[in-house]
């Protein structure tokens, strides 16, 4: 595969950790102590305890230990951009590689050169860059390198358009009421390790776009829509990829200072990591997502409140396309309606959305145990089984509504989480794990009440789009709907069309709620280690139950597809790259 061919490389989930995330085996952990709204969890109430909770993602991407980094400055461009600006990022760049185990060294014999925000080079400069360049050594840029002499003299181009092929570049189109954001294209080597669809915040600054079709990252909107301009659609690259002779260069259309909050930095310099390792010719390497490698997993999840019997026109629905129904039941309603709750959970999967739809977050953990409890009693007298997964009602929930559903005997949510990835996230309480599975997509109360939608095939339109979209995102489609709402009949075509696409799709992983959050978590128990020279690579199941892996994405000199056998606990595979090393 040409290396320039962004579009088809793939996605994970995880971060390569520079200051603040770190590299190498097991678990990141991001302390969100307590939770609070800017974590993307609400607050309890005042004089509520909190439980402390933490997320986590599997790390498999090995770290930039003893990677020779050049970190090239200059006093032109420092004066260009300002003091302040430059130094910032060139102490950043140099404590991030630090901490990633990189050493720092001379251009002439580093692996990398990181030229951040050069704007002013001369002739003796760029001599230099292209001497490094032909022995094989890569270069990571941010902003418009050279796009002005050494006497910071106003070039006819920059030297950047000349490194990556001649690409156009234009200034990041601004938001209209919001701030920009990028988005990450799952499994691509820019992304490797990263959250499926993560949208990171950006401050407003001068981000670059890149023109062409190579892209692994793009501007977006909060709904990761990319971002226009002028009413031209602006999915382009933030970041390009490209072989140059016998070197390679990675431009980034950002600086990875730019994240607007703790979360948005994390994600923004493991992109800078991902960026040196490729540079470098180290092999880049990450697990699919899904398993049998599918690209995306779509869950039909309905909440089964008003107009109760409606939940069974979507079983007929889902059962003719071979599509598995997650159903998150109110209890006072099931408990009236005993024929159809027991049909539903012959159907599928049974979910608690409490006992009376009363929302749960922010009364404290007593008063959430307690009515989670007895939600899961009900639900075990009715069905014979407890609930693996609840739907906070309105989608409020907190830390402590993560330890009370564990201590019922709970093991995932599902509530919107911000939408900040378009993939499953992992949270540890104390000793044990939970799964939140997040929606990146509207629901059928979105499109129906707040936005007024009425066109049943415009509404079946969009739903199909987003289920593309995330498709694309290498992530987890959410589809959230109601029994009063799409589960009624005459609203059942918007549902059988999104069930049809999803079901003719041989990408599609459609499952439970249940089951993605079981594969989540079976998934999380993989560790991926590489020997230091890279001439190997080692899968080990950490977990307690044996797991069959997705693929292993690695990339070297082109890109590479493992299929990994099924592993016991404590069982490992090794995969010798050596031999792909020519490719």
């Amino acid at each position: 595969m040409d290396e320039r061919g962004y579009g088809t490389v793939n996605l994970l989930i995880i971060g390569l950790l520079l200051a603040g995330m770190w590299l190498g085996g097991g678990f990141l952990w991001n302390a969100l102590t307590p939770p609070s709204a800017e974590a993307g969890l609400p607050s309890a109430e005042a004089g509520d305890a909190v439980a402390e909770v933490v997320a986590r993602a599997a790390q498999t991407t090995p770290g930039l230990a003893g990677l020779r980094v050049a970190l090239v400055e200059s006093s032109a461009s420092r004066e260009m951009a300002g003091a302040e600006v430059y130094d910032a990022e060139v102490e950043a760049w140099r404590g991030w590689m630090e901490e990633a185990g990189a050493v720092e060294a001379e251009l002439g014999s580093a692996a990398v050169a990181v030229l951040p925000n050069l704007q002013c080079l001369g002739a003796e400069e760029i001599t230099a860059l292209e001497r490094h360049l032909a022995a094989g050594g890569g270069v990571v840029t941010t902003g418009l390198l050279g796009a002005r002499d050494s006497g910071c003299v106003e070039r006819a181009d920059t030297v950047l358009a000349g490194l990556v092929g001649g690409r156009g570049m234009a200034p990041t189109p601004r938001v209209e009421d919001g701030v920009p954001h990028l988005v990450v294209l799952g499994e691509t080597v820019l992304g490797a390790n990263l959250p499926a669809g993560a949208r990171p915040e950006l401050r407003p600054g001068n981000q670059i776009t890149f023109r062409g079709t190579d892209r692994e990252l793009f501007y977006g909107d909060y709904e990761r829509k990319p971002l226009r301009a002028g009413g031209e659609p602006y999915f382009d690259g933030a970041a390009v990829r490209a072989r140059v002779g016998a070197g390679r260069v990675v431009a980034l259309g950002f600086g990875p200072g730019d994240g607007a909050d703790e979360w948005s930095a994390g994600i923004l310099r493991g992109i800078a990591g991902n960026a040196a390792l490729w540079a470098a010719g180290r092999p880049v390497v990450r697990l699919a997502s899904w398993p049998e490698g599918r690209e995306a997993a779509a869950v039909f999840a309905q909440d089964v409140e008003h107009e109760y019997d409606n939940a069974l026109n979507a079983v007929r629905v889902l059962e003719a396309h071979g599509i598995p129904g997650t159903y998150f039941l109110v209890g006072d309603l099931a408990a009236r309606s005993r024929s159809t709750t027991r049909q539903l959970a012959e159907a599928g999967e049974i979910g608690s959305h409490t006992r009376d739809h009363a929302p749960v977050g922010g009364r404290g953990y007593e008063a959430q145990l307690e009515a989670l409890e007895s939600a899961q009693a009900q639900l075990e007298r009715m069905t014979g089984s407890r609930a693996a997964g609840l739907r906070p009602p309105e989608e409020r929930f907190d830390g402590e509504t993560f330890r009370a559903w564990l201590q019922t005997g709970g093991s995932y949510l599902f509530g919107k989480r911000d939408s900040r990835t378009a993939a499953p996230e992992l949270f540890g309480v104390g000793e044990r794990d939970l799964v939140l599975l997040a929606r990146a997509s509207a629901d059928d109360f979105q499109l129906f009440h707040t936005e007024g939608l009425r066109d049943r095939q415009a509404m079946a339109a969009r739903m199909v789009g987003e289920l593309d979209d995330v498709v694309g995102l290498r992530g987890l489609y959410m589809l959230s709907y109601h029994s009063q709402i799409f589960g009624r009949a005459e609203m059942i075509p918007v549902l059988e069309a999104v069930a049809r696409r999803a079901a003719g799709d041989p990408r599609i992983w459609t499952a439970t709620a249940g089951d993605v959050a079981e594969w989540w978590r079976a998934r999380a128990s993989l560790e991926v280690d590489m020997s230091p020279d890279g001439r190997w690579v080692e899968i080990v199941n950490r977990g307690r139950a044996p797991v069959t892996p997705p693929p292993l994405l690695v990339t070297t000199g082109g890109e590479h597809r493992f299929t990994v056998p099924a592993l016991e606990p404590g069982q490992r595979h090794r995969i010798e790259l050596h031999r792909t090393a020519a490719d």
